[in-house]
């Protein structure tokens, strides 16, 4: 074989290997895109009903708190008899919401659940997690990704030592700092 069919071989066996490194790299990429999406709708995705009940109570009672404990219910005079005239007062400013939360607590607790499911609504493909399974869900796929850009920077390491160049995502964790024992 002469040497210049020689070179040939090589160079195509060269740009296939290359070829090949480049198309794992994208496979890892994409891998790490998904993770990353599944992290941003993880964290978007709506609390369980359970939680969403307990905030619309915590609120109501909230609400229904500060309004006896405002002036709202300055409607005694400083002697603790009722008074018409602080009655009108205070009562005339009297937010709505305080009503509905001292009168009908659990109505207000329905209409804000209500509200607080129709404003989800778009996201309910993602289904409902408690607060556990959020904070578990979002450290695996926190791991997940680490791992994945540590086993992409162990292969753009591996084909800048091979003499081909691949250049780092924008966005890529810097892990300049460790060591290629680390990226095992």
């Amino acid at each position: 074989m002469k040497l210049k069919e020689k070179l040939s071989t090589l160079s195509a066996q060269l740009r296939q290997m290359g070829a090949n490194a480049r198309r794992d790299i994208d496979a890892i990429r994409a891998k790490i895109e998904a993770a990353k999406q599944r992290e941003k709708e993880i964290e978007i995705a709506p609390v369980d009903d359970a939680e969403i009940e307990r905030r619309a109570r915590r609120i109501v009672d909230f609400t229904a708190q500060e309004a006896r404990a405002g002036r709202a219910f300055a409607i005694f005079g400083s002697s603790g008899k009722f008074s018409e005239n602080n009655a009108w007062v205070h009562m005339a400013g009297f937010k709505p919401l305080y009503l509905a939360a001292i009168l009908d607590p659990e109505r207000l607790v329905k209409v804000i659940v209500n509200e607080a499911k129709a404003a989800t609504a778009d996201y309910s493909r993602l289904g409902q997690l408690t607060e556990a399974q959020r904070a578990t869900e979002l450290n695996a796929i926190k791991v997940q990704i680490a791992r994945l850009e540590m086993d992409e920077e162990a292969a753009i390491r591996a084909l800048a030592s091979a003499g081909l160049v691949v250049e780092r995502r924008n966005g890529a964790t810097d892990l300049s700092h460790l060591e290629d024992r680390q990226l095992e």
